[in-house]
């Protein structure tokens, strides 16, 4: 995607009149837009993985405690 856009690109958005800010913006938008489509797979991910590591967490403090280390005398 980048290749696409590189210096052909600002030719063309240059020969066409689009002052260099205009264009960084049209940029910016536009790279936004790529983005956000990975920024909700990368949090749906990070809450499944979260949720994985509380659950081992809970489940871990909760098989401890019902443990008996009675056997463990001094």
């Amino acid at each position: 995607m980048a290749d696409s856009i590189g210096k052909s690109g600002a030719k063309a958005g240059m020969e066409s009149g689009i002052s260099k800010e205009k264009y960084a913006e049209q940029n910016r938008i536009n790279t936004y837009r790529i983005l956000a489509k990975y920024r909700k797979r990368n949090m749906l991910m990070f809450s499944g993985l979260l949720a994985s590591v509380c659950g081992i967490y809970a489940y871990s403090m909760f098989a401890v405690r019902q443990e008996d280390f009675s056997d463990f005398e001094k």
